[in-house]
């Protein structure tokens, strides 16, 4: 919906005022009292006016984009109203208050062709408005969406400054582990890997290899396994996942939610997760139960992240459904074409 701020509605005025006085002065002339003339103009005026917003804010607004058939009903609709009311203007009032002009005695043909004819001229005006409304609103959405971008890049420069320590730490911490303990060593190693992983790869513009996204996703459910008592999940990878690239923790966050918010440990009810590749497409589904307290910080970059990506970098070559009841939550993502390595 098109919404007019003080500035545009300022800039209309001046607009309409100066076509009000160009109707008065240079176009329109009528036989008959002040009082007549100023019904008659007021009359025209107003149907120009409210055809014209009708055309911008409703018909073009509403329908342009999203509903042809009811565009094209409603643009009818208000050709009619107008050519209608300017009809009754000119042939009923005016002649029945005792005035006349030149379209009061043209034929009917003659004057539906004229009164058509300045029809054309508000819906063309209304046209390019709403074009110009559009454009401006795509800019804006444009510039947010490379705010956010800015925005996530400074995250990235940030957590920078501290993984060098962290690394080494984690090094130190596997090797006094490795001989004692392999297994404690090893899923340090493991948690090594995702964590390099999620902070070498912020800049969501830089795609990376999916069989990385696939071993970080292997890795989370390593470390929660090692964390958790009972960890319970089906992993299913279907087609060659080798030769292709994906924005880095664009399937991961659905699984950290999963976690997050989800069942894992009980063995009958398991996080069903699915990928399959097929035809230079992805499909990518993620199914749980539901638990009402949340039991895992996620990590990721964030379900609304992921929606500002997916209309940035893949728009209309994707589909994200996400369905939640009471006790269950699943999200099943589509790309349509995902890039070759």
């Amino acid at each position: 919906m098109i919404k007019i701020s003080k500035n545009i509605l300022l800039r209309h005025l001046v607009i309409w005022f100066c076509i009000i006085l160009y109707i008065i002065f240079f176009y329109v002339e009528t036989e008959g009292t002040i009082i007549l003339k100023f019904f008659f103009l007021l009359i025209f005026i107003i149907n120009f006016i409210v055809s014209y917003y009708i055309l911008l804010l409703v018909v073009f607004s509403n329908f342009f984009e999203k509903n042809k058939l009811l565009f094209i009903l409603s643009f009818s609709a208000v050709i009619v109203l107008f050519v209608s009311i300017d009809y009754l203007n000119y042939k009923k009032i005016l002649p029945l208050l005792g005035g006349k002009n030149k379209g009061t005695n043209q034929s009917t043909y003659n004057f539906i062709k004229d009164s058509l004819l300045f029809f054309s001229f508000i819906a063309f005006s209304a046209m390019g408005s709403y074009f110009n409304w559009k454009s401006i609103e795509r800019i804006k959405e444009n510039l947010e969406k490379e705010k956010n971008v800015i925005s996530r890049e400074l995250s990235f420069l940030k957590n920078q400054f501290h993984s060098h320590l962290t690394f080494n730490f984690l090094n130190f911490c596997y090797s006094k582990m490795l001989r004692s303990a392999p297994k404690a060593a090893e899923s340090v190693e493991d948690f090594s890997e995702m964590l390099r992983y999620s902070l070498s790869n912020r800049q969501p513009e830089e795609y990376v290899p999916l069989k990385k996204e696939i071993c970080y996703i292997e890795n989370f459910i390593a470390i929660q396994k090692c964390i958790s008592s009972g960890v319970f999940v089906k992993l299913d990878v279907e087609g060659e996942t080798t030769n292709y690239l994906i924005l880095p923790m664009m399937l991961a966050v659905f699984v950290e939610n999963s976690f997050k918010h989800g069942v894992f440990s009980d063995p009958e009810k398991p996080i069903c997760i699915l990928l399959i590749v097929k035809n230079d497409s992805l499909f990518f589904s993620v199914k749980n139960n539901k638990t009402r307290k949340t039991t895992i910080a996620s990590t990721g970059i964030g379900l609304a992240n992921i929606k500002q990506l997916l209309s940035l970098f893949y728009c209309n070559k994707h589909s994200l459904i996400i369905e939640e009841t009471d006790s269950t939550y699943s999200s099943e993502l589509i790309l349509n074409t995902i890039s070759i390595l």
